[in-house]
């Protein structure tokens, strides 16, 4: 009895393998363009593009008018940091994660 079911997990596993050869793009996942990919390049040209230029002075102007508004640094230095980061995102990113994307 204990051989049949030892048998039957051997066959699992052995059907496994055989499915998980038959799908090559799990095998080179790694390979190509993936979604992540397309999102990415869409996301920095959003940035890098005059909207995203267009944002950032937005931004980088709320945050100098909440400045001065509550008579803040802090608001005046966030509007500035969020602008510039917004910005400066792919860069930022890239060099945190070096990874090919």
């Amino acid at each position: 009895m204990k051989e049949n079911k030892i048998e039957k997990r051997h066959m699992i596993v052995a059907m496994a393998a055989a499915c998980a050869l038959m799908l090559p793009d799990l095998a080179f996942a790694g390979v190509g363009v993936t979604p992540l990919d397309t999102m990415w390049n869409t996301l920095v040209l959003w940035t890098q593009s005059s909207l995203g230029k267009i944002i950032t002075i937005l931004i980088i102007v709320a945050g100098v008018a909440a400045g001065i508004m509550r008579q803040s640094l802090w608001a005046f230095v966030i509007g500035i940091g969020g602008g510039l980061g917004l910005y400066n995102a792919p860069t930022i990113i890239n060099s945190l994660f070096p990874a090919v994307l």
